[in-house]
């Protein structure tokens, strides 16, 4: 997987993404940024998987069942040491 991605929006999404980024007097991609970290540590289990198979009907790609796995068990862990 890799360390970082460029995510590419239509004209559409940019205005939009622009435009909610201005009435917060934010920047459009820090506040990009800013809603994509707070979908990923969200309550939401499933937003990551949506995210994947949007990608995955975007491009094509898969990762293996090795690297989801692993991606699994190191989510598990994360989780426990939260607990613990």
């Amino acid at each position: 997987m890799a360390d970082g991605f460029d995510i590419h929006i239509d004209a559409e999404q940019a205005s939009d993404l622009r435009a909610a980024a201005e009435a917060r007097g934010l920047d459009p991609a820090a506040y990009a940024l800013q809603l994509l970290e707070k979908a990923i540590d969200s309550d939401d289990r499933w937003a990551i998987s949506r995210a994947r198979w949007a990608e995955y009907q975007r491009t094509g790609e898969s990762m293996s069942v090795e690297e989801a796995f692993g991606e699994i068990r190191s989510r598990i862990k994360a989780l426990r040491s939260k607990q613990a």
